[in-house]
């Protein structure tokens, strides 16, 4: 009879075991999906913030690696100066473009290959309880490029010294990418800027600048003011 009873006293306890897991695994389960699915803004802004800065340095190191082939500033820059000693600067497009191009297809490959790494929260922070901030097992949140990789070419004038001035041309790369949450999908747009030329003019320079189209607003003509 004692051998029975205690058989039947272990199968108790193990059956009492096994509802006790089930239930702290339900609980577990249940507190994961309800703090993953109402991510406190402090966790939204440092999953923004994380996916911003790894992108940003893909972006960043597809302009160093483009940049990296074209050491001659004056390859993209024609500079020319006229009689009454007015420079006239002209950009390469062909040069430039090649340039736009290159860079542009490694900015997309860097991000799709930063992309399967994603982002990762402590679990903790997701939480709105400041105390639990850092802590606790991390959570992965990935984001997918949205669109083409862009670029932009701006010009920029400013002073470098007496009667010195600096022309550069610098290029802006813009990507867009969607970071998947669990309860939405934000949109972010991320940018680089790189300089890609640049020469100083020395001599006087006018204060009024002409004849620049929209089409060639890299190309810099300037004249002297009138009146």
């Amino acid at each position: 009879m004692d051998g029975v009873v205690t058989r039947k006293s272990t199968r108790g306890v193990k059956r009492g075991l096994l509802v006790a897991l089930l239930a702290l695994l339900v609980c577990t389960v249940y507190c994961f999906v309800s703090i993953t699915s109402n991510m406190s803004p402090a966790a939204i802004t440092l999953a923004e913030a994380k996916t911003r800065a790894i992108v940003t340095e893909a972006l960043n190191q597809a302009i160093a690696n483009t940049v990296s082939k074209y050491e001659r500033s004056d390859s993209m820059l024609d500079i020319s100066q006229t009689e009454n000693g007015v420079y006239l600067i002209v950009a390469n497009t062909v040069a430039l473009n090649s340039v736009a191009a290159s860079c542009i297809e490694l900015a997309q490959e860097a991000v799709a290959e930063v992309q399967e790494q994603g982002v990762v929260i402590p679990l903790g922070t997701m939480t709105n309880l400041p105390f639990l901030a850092g802590v606790g097992p991390e959570v992965n949140f990935k984001f997918t490029p949205v669109g083409s990789v862009e670029s932009e070419y701006t010009s920029s004038l400013s002073t470098a010294g007496i009667n010195q001035t600096l022309y550069k041309i610098n290029m802006k790369i813009n990507a867009t990418v969607s970071l998947i949450l669990p309860n939405e999908v934000r949109t972010l747009d991320v940018v680089a800027h790189a300089s890609l030329a640049e020469t100083v003019i020395v001599g006087t320079v006018p204060e009024v600048y002409t004849n620049v189209p929209q089409e060639e607003m890299l190309n810099v003509v300037p004249t002297e003011p009138t009146g």
